[in-house]
């Protein structure tokens, strides 16, 4: 089942690696990166996105002779949507008596906004349901974005367009399986286009799969 998961998923690239070994997996990122081919790589867990953006892609590229590139791309329910948060906004002024928790979640969101440069819920700790109900209610669902009809997406103040663009120009994408799997059931309209994929984790892989092309069945 897994090989016929890969050759689907291999469609849209040229090349596919599984990688169990770091070594390998770190010469396989920088490997034609000066050529112009865009590397996709993929894992499960945010535990490894965080290492290789934070560590291991800023050791290779401060080590490689050309520059590399790399982005972190995450699926649009975690970045924060300032025009929803607006809105969200304005809804507990109109409302006169909000509670308790939505007035917390509020100030907590308004005294991060000016510390994040990337709106990624991940910089947050949303564990109370009402925060992660609030949380629903501001990011960047794909239903009630207006895109370029957005005084934030003209100003160029949206953190996940931006998130976007930084994808578009990077020479690695580092995303999870999710975002990879709906990419695939989006028939390729949910990341930029790359040449290689690089599936870390691989063996978390088939049942990602499983789950996330079943959920859109």
């Amino acid at each position: 089942m897994a090989d016929g998961r890969i050759a689907f998923i291999s469609t849209r690239c040229e090349r596919v690696v599984l990688c169990h070994n770091a070594f390998t997996v770190s010469v396989l990122y920088t490997m034609d990166a000066d050529g112009g081919n865009v590397r996709c790589i993929s894992t499960n867990t945010i535990n490894l996105q965080d290492q290789l953006i934070g560590k291991d892609l800023p050791n290779l590229r401060a080590l490689a002779p050309f520059d590399v590139r790399a982005a972190l791309l995450k699926g649009r329910s975690n970045y924060l949507c300032m025009r929803r948060l607006r809105a969200f906004q304005e809804r507990l002024e109109r409302v006169g008596t909000p509670t308790d928790d939505e007035l917390t979640v509020l100030a907590r969101l308004l005294a991060w906004l000016p510390q994040t440069s990337t709106g990624d819920r991940a910089e947050l700790v949303l564990y109370e349901a009402r925060a992660q109900e609030a949380w629903a209610e501001v990011s960047a669902e794909a239903h009630s974005c207006t895109g370029a009809f957005c005084p934030f997406f003209r100003r160029k103040t949206c953190f996940f367009y931006a998130a976007r663009q930084a994808a578009e120009r990077a020479h690695v994408i580092v995303v999870n399986h999710a975002l990879l799997l709906s990419d695939v059931a989006a028939e390729n309209r949910v990341l930029p286009a790359y040449s290689y994929l690089i599936v870390d984790e691989a063996h978390h892989l088939e049942s990602a799969t499983t789950y996330q092309l079943g959920q859109a069945t």
